[in-house]
Formats: structure tokens, sequence, C-alpha cells
């Protein structure tokens, strides 16, 4: 008896086996998807219909000590095994809120039963942050590596650019003073009457910065002089020091603050159960 291949693209709605099109058990009313328990062909895991189960089942029967050849998976399929996993794990969350939303916990054994199913939770997400990290990780040093390799020229490099733009900025104010007091000079000429000291000053009016493929726009800044002048619109509550203020207090109501509403806010601390 041989063993039948699977298909190179495995989704977690179908049958695994190549040309295997019997996907209905699994949209049947009390169908499910086969986890295999014996790995037979080298790969994560592998969900089968009814029928290429019995398949594998008796392949593994006949041949009690077949070893699959072990190879690396590619990309493609690493990330594959990797959607099939996190897409039950997603239907498996969905199942577990319906069953939050109907559970009492106003007996003890609810109560007990909540906090198992909490421990348990903390230990999925535990594992899922794991088995995310084990792949997030290698790209993440590579990165960090490259970042490292360009960071000097980058940093060069940007540093010139950032240099020339002071410079630019720096002529453009100048320019700015310079057209503001000949324009006043202008004015000025022009009110006494002063018909060649006003065109005289108006020809002191530059535009030089108009630059191609390069924008100078002006704008304003600040610097706060005396906090105590301040409007109190431009002020703010310290929410940093009213949060540590808050902190303090667990069993008791915090000392009041004026214009401050106190109203408690629960927290749930657990450990992952050992389960997982």
């Amino acid at each position: 008896m041989a063993l039948f291949n699977l298909k190179k693209t495995r989704k977690p709605t179908e049958c695994h086996a190549m040309r295997c099109t019997n996907s209905q058990h699994w949209q049947d009313e009390g169908g499910t998807a086969i986890e295999h328990p014996v790995d037979l062909w080298g790969v994560n895991k592998v969900y089968l219909c009814e029928y290429h189960t019995k398949l594998a089942d008796d392949f593994h029967t006949a041949n009690p000590d077949f070893k699959p050849e072990k190879r690396a998976l590619s990309e493609g399929e690493a990330l594959e095994a990797v959607a099939t996993d996190t897409a039950r794990e997603a239907a498996e969350g969905k199942d577990i809120l319906d069953i939050i939303d109907g559970l009492d916990v106003q007996t003890q054994e609810g109560l007990e039963f909540a906090n198992a199913l909490l421990r348990d939770v903390k230990a999925k997400l535990k594992k899922l942050e794991a088995d995310e990290k084990s792949i997030t990780q290698p790209q993440t040093t590579a990165l960090q590596r490259v970042r490292a390799l360009f960071r000097p020229a980058k940093t060069a490099w940007a540093d010139v650019e950032l240099r020339l733009k002071r410079k630019l900025i720096t002529a453009r104010l100048l320019e700015d003073s310079n057209n503001k007091k000949a324009l006043a000079e202008a004015m000025d000429a022009h009110d006494r009457g002063d018909a060649e000291g006003h065109a005289a000053a108006l020809e002191r009016v530059h535009s030089a910065t108009d630059l191609e493929g390069t924008s100078i726009i002006t704008k304003w800044s600040f610097e706060i002089e005396d906090e105590s002048l301040l409007p109190r619109e431009f002020l703010m509550p310290n929410m940093t020091l009213i949060h540590e203020h808050c902190s303090h207090s667990t069993q008791r109501e915090p000392t009041p603050i004026p214009g401050v509403r106190f109203y408690p806010d629960g927290q749930v601390r657990t450990r992952a159960s050992a389960a997982e």
C-alpha cells in the first residue's frame, strides 16, 4: 500500500490529500476537521477527511516503522502552515467567546471555572506570542543588522541635508527682513512725494530664494517666557500626577481633587496554567 501525497497548498477548510475535494464534512452539521495523529509526511500538521484518514491509518498499521524524510519547509510552505494554525486558533477563540457570554460567575463553581479558563487563555496567548517571536526574531535581528550598516552613511548625508536647509532658511529670513525694511522705506518715500526714493526702495525688494524644486516656508515657533501669564485655554491638567495620586489608593477612594471624579476600575492579574 502506497501513501498518498499532500497538496502543495493546504487550506484549513479542505482535506490535505492530493486531488481530494471531499471538504463537505467540514461544513456538515457536526462535522469536524481531523488532524492525523501520526507524522507520515514530514510536515507540520495534516488535516484529512474521513476517507483519507482511514487510508492513512491503514498505511500506518501496515508500516508501523515508517519514518518520513524530514525536509526543510520553504518559506511559502512555512507561512501556509502558520496560516492554517492561526486560522484554527482564531476560530477556537471565537467559539470560547460564545461560552463566556453565557457564563454565570455568581457562584463559586462558576468563578472557579472562569478562573481555570482564564489561566488556560493566558497560556494560549503566551504560546502564540512565543510562536510569533520565533518567526519575527530572526527577521528583526537581520533588519537591525542591515540598518546598522546603512546608519553611518544615512546619518552623514542627513547632516548635510540639515545644514543646507538651515543655510536656506537663514537666507530666507534675512531676505524677508530686508524686504520688509525696503517696503517700509518705499511707503515712507511715497508719503513724502519722493518718487525717486520710492523707486529706489522698491528695487531693493528681492525674491532670490524662489528656487527650482525647493520650497522655503516661513513658520512660527514659540517659547514660554512666563507660564503664569498663560490663558486657561492654553493650560492642561497634569494627567501623570493625577494618575499617580489615584494609583496609591486601592480599597479606599482617593483623596478628592476639585474638578476630578474618581471611579472604581477593576484589574485582573493571572498566571498561565501549566497545561500549555
